[in-house]
């Protein structure tokens, strides 16, 4: 588990609702909530949603 725990790429941001509040959580070295880091995970960055998204018919907004 120290080698998971280690190598470990946990991101998470905005989040809301019962279990969002980061008071109490584990101490992971690998949980990230860096808006500027976030981006990098949006659809228009991730999966080039820009380029392909809109033709689908989903409601999507380019960030």
């Amino acid at each position: 588990m120290e080698t998971v725990a280690l190598t470990l790429y946990y991101g998470e941001f905005m989040n809301k609702g019962p279990g969002s509040e980061l008071a109490g959580r584990v101490r992971w070295l690998g949980h990230h909530t860096d808006p500027s880091e976030a981006d990098q995970f949006t659809a228009t960055n991730f999966i080039d949603g820009d380029s392909w998204l809109p033709s689908t018919g989903i409601p999507y907004t380019s960030t």
